[in-house]
C-alpha cells in the first residue's frame, strides 16, 4: 500500500506492507505477491509525484494576479476621478391585431436606446452628466409612437452633488443633489427611471439623501417634472432634437423615511 503526504510542493511517500514470517523461506507465491507489490509500490510513487506536480501547476496559476476589469474610462485615459459609462439597446416590436382603434392592424418597429454617462469626482463634490438619446425606426402616422418612446439627444442629467460623511454624528452621512437627474425612490413603483420604456423619466431640482444613523435612511425631494419634446407626431416620428422643459406648473415634493436593520437602510 502507498500513501501520499505533503504539500503541492512536497510530498513523502508511505509503503505500509506485510513482512514475511521469520525463519520460514519464501515461496513462489510469496515472491510473486512481493513483486506485485513492488510494482504497485512504483505505480504509487509515479501517481503520488503526479499529483504533486499538479497541484503545484494550479497553485502556481491560481497565484498569478488576474487582468484588471476593461473599462471605458481607462480606454480613453480619463483623468482620475473621472467615472464614464456608455450603454445601447436595440429592440424589435411587432404587433398583428392591433386592438386600439386609429392605428395599423400590424406593425413592426425598430427602437434604439443610448445612453452615456459620466461624472467628475473632486474630494467630496461631485459633478455629472447623461445624454440619451431615443429613436424609433419604420413606424408611421398610424403606429402607436409619441414622445414616450423618442427623445433624441436629451441631456436627462446635469447635476453638482456633494457627499458629506457624519453630518449627524459617527454612522451618519448624507448626499445633496442639485439640477437636473433621474430618481429611484423605495419599490420604484411611484417614483423611477424607467428602464423598461424606451425613454425615461428625469426631474429638475433637489434630492437630499439622509442617513441618519445605522437602520435609518431618508429621501427628500422638491423637484420639477420634465416634460418630453417634442410631443406633436411629424417631429417625434423625425426625431427632431428639443430640450425637455420643467415648469412651477407642475411640482412633485415630499419624503420617504425608511427603517431596516443596521447596513440595510
Amino acid at each position: 500500500m502507498v500513501a501520499c503526504i505533503g504539500s503541492p510542493h512536497s510530498s513523502a511517500i508511505v509503503k505500509l506492507g506485510c513482512p514475511a514470517a521469520p525463519g520460514k523461506p519464501a515461496s513462489a507465491a510469496d515472491n510473486a505477491g512481493k513483486a506485485s507489490m513492488k510494482r504497485g509500490l512504483a505505480a504509487g510513487a509515479a501517481a503520488c509525484a503526479l499529483l504533486g506536480a499538479g497541484a503545484a501547476a494550479a497553485q502556481s496559476v491560481a497565484a498569478q494576479p488576474r487582468p484588471s476589469p476593461w473599462s471605458l474610462a481607462d480606454a480613453v485615459d480619463a483623468p482620475e476621478g473621472m467615472t464614464l459609462s456608455a450603454s445601447t439597446r436595440i429592440r424589435v416590436e411587432t404587433i398583428d391585431g392591433q386592438p386600439k382603434a386609429g392605428f395599423n392592424a400590424s406593425d413592426t418597429t425598430l427602437s434604439l436606446r443610448t445612453s452615456v454617462f459620466a461624472e467628475y469626482r473632486s474630494g467630496a463634490v461631485r459633478f455629472g452628466g447623461e445624454l440619451l438619446d431615443s429613436r424609433v425606426w419604420n413606424a408611421n402616422r398610424t403606429s402607436p409612437v409619441s414622445s414616450n418612446d423618442v427623445n433624441a439627444l436629451e441631456p436627462v442629467q446635469a447635476y453638482a452633488a456633494v457627499d458629506l460623511a457624519r453630518p449627524f454624528g459617527k454612522g451618519s452621512k448624507a448626499t445633496l443633489k442639485l439640477g437636473r437627474f433621474v430618481l429611484n425612490l423605495g419599490s420604484r413603483r411611484l417614483i423611477a427611471a424607467d428602464d423598461y420604456r424606451n425613454t425615461t423619466n428625469g426631474y429638475t431640482g433637489l434630492h437630499a439623501d439622509f442617513t441618519p444613523g445605522p437602520g435609518w435612511r431618508a429621501n427628500l425631494i422638491y423637484v420639477l417634472p420634465q416634460t418630453r419634446l417634442p410631443a406633436d407626431l411629424p417631429d417625434v416620428l423625425d426625431a427632431r432634437v428639443a430640450l425637455d422643459r420643467e415648469s412651477f406648473d407642475a411640482i412633485l415634493w415630499g419624503g420617504l423615511v425608511t427603517r431596516g436593520p443596521p447596513g440595510r437602510a
